[in-house]
């Protein structure tokens, strides 16, 4: 029993330490967000906020969830989960393009039923994009959450989050692109780490898709 709890206190200690660096962080940065950003700026961030947070919900369609749950099924067998995985990823990577894609071309006259405000170029189209490479990171965080590595799932968390504040930094401040350089550093930061991502997760999955499996 006390070996469980010692186990269960150190991950969630390491959990714990990448939540609060990362909204400390963020709380220190107010002051510099209110002296280069505007209100309309903050009103754009967070209408942006919002589509991506909900596109996200759709083009993941549970299938990180389905990604621990069915792991543990495959776990003895590393062809069968190599296989799983791959499937997963190469599903996710094909569906989610597309419907990227077409959100681009034709996604101009679809968000202006939500939100008149928000220039659909360039701001919506690199929060398109955005979220789809912050999909991988996901994914591949939630691979070290399964195998208990807590302490590298939290590296990346931070990791992130210090990219993302740097290029804000860059273009907010340096370029005073306002609302704009926000989406640009929350865009490269997701392109960063995504490549990192697929760098990490090429050991990971065989490349072949299993229609069962899916």
């Amino acid at each position: 029993m006390f070996s469980y709890l010692k186990h269960l206190a150190k991950h969630s200690l390491n959990y714990s330490i990448a939540q609060i660096l990362t909204k400390a962080l963020g709380f220190l940065l107010i002051p510099l967000y209110t002296r280069f950003l505007l209100p309309s700026d903050y009103g754009i961030v967070s209408t942006l906020a919002a589509i991506t947070g909900i596109l996200g919900v759709f083009y993941e369609m549970g299938q990180l969830g389905s990604w621990q749950r069915f792991y543990y099924d495959y776990r003895h067998d590393q062809k069968e989960l190599k296989e799983y995985l791959g499937t997963i990823i190469i599903f996710i990577f094909v569906s989610v393009l597309a419907y990227t894609i077409i959100l681009n071309l034709l996604g101009d006259g679809f968000f202006k039923i939500f939100t008149k405000e928000v220039p659909f170029k360039p701001y919506i189209q690199i929060a398109l994009w955005t979220v789809f490479f912050g999909l991988f990171i996901g994914f591949w965080q939630r691979l070290f959450q399964i195998r208990q590595k807590s302490m590298i799932f939290g590296m990346i968390s931070i990791g992130q989050f210090l990219a993302s504040t740097l290029l804000m930094i860059f273009f907010v401040v340096y370029l005073r692109e306002g609302a704009l350089g926000m989406v640009k550093a929350a865009f490269f930061a997701a392109l960063l780490f995504f490549i990192i991502a697929i760098f990490g997760l090429r050991k990971e999955i065989i490349f072949k898709v299993n229609i069962l499996k899916l």
